[in-house]
């Protein structure tokens, strides 16, 4: 999985635990399901990623982010399954 920007270079990486928002649609939070793909806040702008996400109704407002390989420019690194606020 490549984690990248999809418009400036210069925000090609963005360090996964500055993350503090995730929008992965509308209304998602209607039944428990997986999906891929989703826009984090980074601090300087939204940054697409592709990695898996998890939302449920018992969970309104969070999305879980599946752990995960993560590319910074230079080589590949484990990131760990986290809760972040969805918006």
């Amino acid at each position: 999985m490549y984690f990248g920007a999809r418009r400036a270079p210069a925000y090609a990486y963005v360090a996964p635990r500055l993350v503090t928002r995730a929008y992965v649609g509308p209304n998602v939070w209607a039944a428990p399901h997986w999906g891929r793909g989703f826009w984090r806040w980074g601090g300087v702008g939204w940054v697409w990623s592709e990695g898996p996400w998890w939302v449920t109704p018992a969970h309104p407002g969070w999305i879980w982010i599946a752990p995960q390989w993560i590319w910074d420019g230079a080589r590949w690194h484990w990131q760990e399954g986290y809760w972040v606020a969805g918006g």
